[in-house]
């Protein structure tokens, strides 16, 4: 797996309880060996750290962002599982500017992840129903070098392993698109916000 997040909106930082962005791990099985390779510090592990924790059937794990700082969100971070595992991202209290009548809005972001072996190459796009300023954006995350991103039948981006590229549904004259077409030459996680 690889953790998608987005980088822009920090956490409410006087929500209570405290909000954070976060990654829950449940084992489906007895004597699940699970290893994380954090691309943000962790409460309790320091980024790039690889450590394996051990899970049984049922038994869950969360991985923290220590800040509520959006730039300190652990996107980018890869989990491997040597039995089957869930896992659901969670972004909470995330702070909008400009999303409502006042100076900003919270919301919740979060998606049950699919693993590798699941993902694709081909994908289209679609704004969702929130309003988000600027459209809706699409993070595009590589599990591999030099993955060659293009959208709507033009070169992109070329991206590294655990490197992420943005992009919004609307056009340079700020209209919207409701949906756009992305292809890789290698599978990539698509994450979308808005």
């Amino acid at each position: 797996f690889i953790i998608p997040m987005q980088p822009h909106f920090n956490n409410h930082p006087n929500a209570s309880p405290q909000a954070r962005s976060c990654f829950d791990i449940v084992a489906t099985r007895n004597n699940t060996t699970v290893t994380i390779v954090p691309s943000k510090p962790l409460i309790g592990h320091p980024a790039l750290d690889t450590f394996s924790i051990v899970l049984n059937r049922g038994q869950t794990w969360e991985g923290r962002a220590i800040s509520e700082d959006a730039l300190m969100h652990p996107g980018g971070t890869f989990v491997f599982s040597d039995k089957p595992i869930a896992i659901t991202v969670t972004e909470d209290q995330l702070q909008v500017p400009n999303l409502a009548v006042s100076d900003s809005s919270f919301d919740i972001v979060g998606d049950q992840l699919i693993p590798r072996e699941r993902c694709g190459k081909t994908y289209f796009a679609q704004l969702g129903s929130c309003g988000m300023p600027a459209g809706g954006r699409i993070f595009v995350y590589a599990f591999e070098d030099t993955t060659a991103i293009d959208t709507a039948g033009s070169y992109a981006a070329t991206l590294n392993r655990g490197e992420v590229f943005e992009f919004f549904l609307n056009t340079p004259t700020g209209a919207t698109i409701n949906v756009t077409f992305l292809e890789a030459d290698k599978s990539v996680f698509v994450y979308g916000v808005g």
